[in-house]
Parts: C-alpha cells; structure tokens; sequence
C-alpha cells in the first residue's frame, strides 16, 4: 500500500454493490442510497461506474469522487 500521495494498491476479494438509487437485484443487504451523491442524487449501479473502497483508506487520503482505476487479476 503506498499513501495518498501516489496510487494506493489494494490487495482484496471484490464483491459486487448495487446500492443506491436502482433495483436490488435479490440483494438482501441493498441500501437506498449512497454516501457519495453527485448534484444531491444517489449513485444508481446500474447506470454509474463506482467502487466502494473500505474505510480506512479515508485515513490514506481517498475523497469521495476521487477517480478509481481498477484491475482484475483471475
């Protein structure tokens, strides 16, 4: 993990979240909204691209709405 000042790596199983604004999808854990809502709307899964990144990367210097690059490694 490098800090905020560079790109932060984290090593981690991905889950799936469809949170905010859209259907379930039979998510029993589904949540209405979003912590980060762009012009005071929820994020809606199936139409925006978001990662859910954990909690403490906010002490690394993640903001909401900052810019995610993600990589998959099967």
């Amino acid at each position: 993990m490098m800090m905020a000042k560079g790109p932060l790596t984290y090593n981690g199983q991905p889950k799936l979240d469809d949170d905010g604004s859209g259907p379930a999808h039979k998510d029993f854990y589904h949540a209405p909204h979003t912590w980060w809502q762009p012009n005071n709307k929820d994020l809606n899964a199936d139409l925006d691209s978001y990662v859910v990144a954990p909690g403490w990367l906010l002490a690394q210097g993640v903001k909401r709405g900052d810019r995610a690059d993600v990589t998959a490694h099967f």
